[in-house]
């Protein structure tokens, strides 16, 4: 860990949903209160697909990891990491490869408990766990460099993270930046949701999670 969680209290708000304990809950964890339950429940009466969307998130997550390390990436940035759910992206990695390095990457102070707790690595590679805003990429490289080599090759991960980021917070520079600094031969791995077969239904979603 970067930042030693011990170092200073670590405040959860319950009393509110969270998108990370709301995805949790979507995946069938355990680290969600009933009010994420409540939220996300709301959303499946807008979308009863939104438990598929999760676990299809986190299938292609598996899938991507295990391509990349069969096509020899040791080195992976991962932006907007949530709540880790077993098996997590470097469990994945590092079975194929114990050496593999990682760097998970959020905001979050959830996020940071969870992640101390259950993030581990194997003996020959690197786990790490940097707490730094997606909005802020010249924080996350400069961070993420302490423990990654931008010399050689890195997938960067950003999953099911950029439809959390407005038209104001500048996404696609976002990715540009991140991205312009990786050196030949990385990746970009990347999902995201899309409205465009019921924008409707998709701009009432995006209305429950900004209330």
């Amino acid at each position: 860990m970067t930042q030693d969680p011990a170092s200073r209290e670590i405040r959860i708000d319950t009393s509110k949903p969270h998108p990370a304990r709301m995805y949790d809950w979507f995946l069938g964890g355990k680290d969600n209160y009933p009010v994420d339950e409540e939220m996300a429940r709301q959303l499946l009466t807008v979308d009863a697909r939104g438990r598929d969307m999760a676990r299809v998130n986190r299938a292609f997550m598996h899938r991507a990891i295990r391509w990349l390390s069969a096509h020899g990436v040791r080195q992976y940035l991962d932006v907007g990491t949530g709540i880790p759910t077993e098996p997590n992206l470097h469990q994945i990695a590092q079975a194929a490869a114990p050496e593999s390095r990682i760097v998970y990457c959020d905001n979050d102070p959830i996020v940071l408990a969870h992640a101390a707790a259950l993030l581990r690595s194997t003996p020959e590679g690197a786990t790490e766990y940097i707490q730094a805003d997606a909005r802020d990429p010249e924080m996350i490289l400069e961070r993420a460099g302490k423990v990654l080599d931008f010399d050689k090759p890195i997938a960067l991960s950003m999953l099911a993270l950029l439809h959390f980021l407005g038209d104001e917070d500048g996404a696609q520079d976002i990715v540009a930046k991140l991205v312009d600094q990786l050196a030949p031969g990385s990746y970009l791995v990347l999902s995201h949701v899309t409205g465009d077969f019921d924008p409707e239904g998709a701009a009432k979603a995006v209305g429950m999670y900004k209330a």
